[in-house]
């Protein structure tokens, strides 16, 4: 894969977290600066070390559901309850990066 000219802060905090999905305890920055095709030093000056990463991504995890909460039309009652529940649920999917989720609320 091409070096991108520009990446993101977000691309990288995705690609942090497929790693993390496939592999919570071996997950280095070697694996993401590979990853995201970016030699170590780069990484290590933008970010710092795995533990700002890892808090980063926490960061983004908590910005994203904030901004779906924001979007979400809220309804009184047990209907607008049900509602909310539903809307959670279907918006898991199959589960894809739970465990990853999990891993990052845990820390």
């Amino acid at each position: 894969m091409p070096r991108p000219e520009n990446f993101s802060d977000e691309d990288v905090l995705a690609v942090a977290l497929e790693l993390l999905e496939t592999d919570c305890v071996g997950f280095t920055l070697s694996d993401l600066a590979r990853d995201v095709s970016l030699s170590l030093a780069p990484l290590i000056q933008r970010f710092g070390n795995r533990d700002t990463i890892l808090r980063r991504m926490t960061e983004f995890e908590v910005e994203e559901t904030r901004a779906w909460n924001d979007r979400f039309p809220l309804k009184r009652g047990r209907t607008g309850l049900w509602q909310f529940l539903e809307e959670i649920v279907n918006g898991m999917g199959a589960g894809e990066g739970l465990s990853a989720r999990v891993q990052i609320a845990a820390l």
